[in-house]
């Protein structure tokens, strides 16, 4: 998977040809990657647009599991929209990632969002 840890990722119920991670059939689902580190809070993510597309995050973790930047349009991403853009940035702000005290003082990963247009 893309979390840093073994194994396979996402729901075991889940389709083997989903795009996404997380979610069901429309909606927005996610993945992260943050070597070492598990999510203890999901983002919070408040997606009322039409727009869909593939947002990439770059963030910076503290050694506290906090998310203290976050920028979007990384490499990878398919979208430009800055609706999408603002909605990722303001979600990856609100993530939560568990505590590292040998972590360094700043840490980068990214979080990947996948917005579709609900149906």
């Amino acid at each position: 998977g893309n979390t840093g840890d073994s194994g396979d990722q996402g729901d075991p119920s889940g389709s083997l040809e989903s795009g996404s991670y997380v979610g069901g059939s429309g909606g927005s689902g996610f993945s992260f990657n943050l070597s070492g580190r598990k999510m203890i809070a999901k983002p919070k993510i408040k997606d009322v647009s039409q727009d869909e597309g593939k947002v990439v995050v770059d963030i910076i973790v503290d050694k506290y599991g906090k998310v203290v930047r976050a920028t979007p349009g990384a490499r990878g991403s398919t979208t430009t929209s800055s609706i999408l853009y603002k909605i990722a940035k303001e979600a990856a702000m609100s993530t939560k990632f568990n505590t590292n005290t040998d972590a360094p003082e700043q840490q980068k990963g990214q979080i990947v969002f996948t917005f579709l247009v609900k149906g």
